[in-house]
């Protein structure tokens, strides 16, 4: 299992700031640029000369927009880079989901795009009655998450998990085999869309019982410092380990003060922060420690960033001493 923790608000991507979206499918395609390969060349008076092209390479080109009416170049790509477009994205999964029998008109989206569009994130909320409430006021749901770029930036990603409420934060916890990754070098393999859909909604009681299990377990407090200095340590070094035990421990984040003395997090002294959404003071049980650590995968700077974290998240619990 994987948990994954969403920040939607000041994101970047590769040091790209990111703009959001929110609407139906259709209110959100508005603002989905489409783009054009062309050869990498050297043009004379507007024209491309052939003996002047990169025989190696292709530009891709953002065509014009509603919005902006310039043609824009966001990346050079090799001869066999296959373009896969945001709009081939958004169709699939719409009639992918369709074909679940989704109203697709009814379901809330979120857009992220780079600043010129080349990378994008859709998250796609499922409807309510997949919902499920872990105390008062704290739902989860489950959401899709495709990444895609046309700069060879990234690959083609899609994930499905649990969406958290509760804050703007989000958590979402899915199987680990309830994701789709492609390189830009073959076409999408629509079959496993639907897959993916399917195995997902399979695996929703089961995962349902995980998130439970986790809200009623409650963790060997007197074992905290070893798993802080130990496996949490080793994995996310000394920065995260530190805050996230005063996290588990008040609620609240901290930043170091000296940040370099070489003791252990445990033992750093702190400068309290602010409150943690969605954590209100003392940790009691495991979904309380994953809140904790979701929320350190959602301050990383980068969207990558925060996805690399965040699928750490089930296996530090799972290394807490029993």
């Amino acid at each position: 299992m994987r948990t994954l923790h969403t920040n939607i608000v000041g994101d970047k991507w590769l040091g790209s700031p990111v703009q959001h979206f929110k609407g139906s499918l259709k209110e959100i395609s508005k603002h989905i640029p489409s783009f054009d390969r062309r050869p990498f060349s050297v043009n004379s008076n507007g024209n491309v000369v052939e003996s002047q092209q990169n025989k190696n390479l292709d530009v891709i080109v953002r065509e014009r927009m509603r919005s902006d009416n310039n043609e824009i170049p966001v990346g050079v790509v090799s001869k066999r880079y296959q373009l896969i477009q945001h709009q081939e994205i958004l169709g699939i999964t719409s009639k992918t989901l369709a074909d679940f029998n989704f109203d697709i008109d009814k379901l809330e989206c979120e857009l992220g795009l780079t600043e010129y569009g080349e990378r994008m994130r859709l998250c796609i909320k499922f409807p309510s009655e997949y919902k499920i409430n872990i105390r008062n006021d704290d739902n989860l749901i489950p959401q899709l998450l495709c990444f895609n770029s046309v700069d060879r930036s990234t690959k083609l990603w899609v994930i499905i998990g649990w969406f958290r409420f509760v804050c703007n934060n989000g958590m979402v916890v899915g199987n680990i085999n309830t994701n789709y990754r492609s390189r830009h070098n073959r076409q999408i393999d629509i079959p496993a869309f639907n897959k993916l859909i399917n195995s997902s909604i399979e695996n929703i009681a089961h995962e349902k019982e995980i998130i439970i299990r986790w809200e009623k377990t409650h963790f060997n407090k007197n074992k905290l410092n070893n798993w802080v200095n130990g496996p949490l340590l080793k994995q996310w070094k000394v920065k995260a380990a530190t805050r996230a035990y005063h996290i588990i421990k008040t609620g609240t984040d901290v930043e170091m003060i000296p940040p370099f003395e070489r003791i252990e997090p445990t033992e750093k002294q702190v400068k309290k922060i602010r409150m943690v959404p969605g954590c209100d003071g003392p940790a009691k049980n495991f979904y309380d420690i994953s809140q904790a650590l979701s929320w350190l995968a959602s301050q990383r700077n980068d969207i990558e960033q925060q996805i690399a974290w965040q699928q750490d998240i089930p296996s530090l619990i799972a290394s807490f001493p029993n």
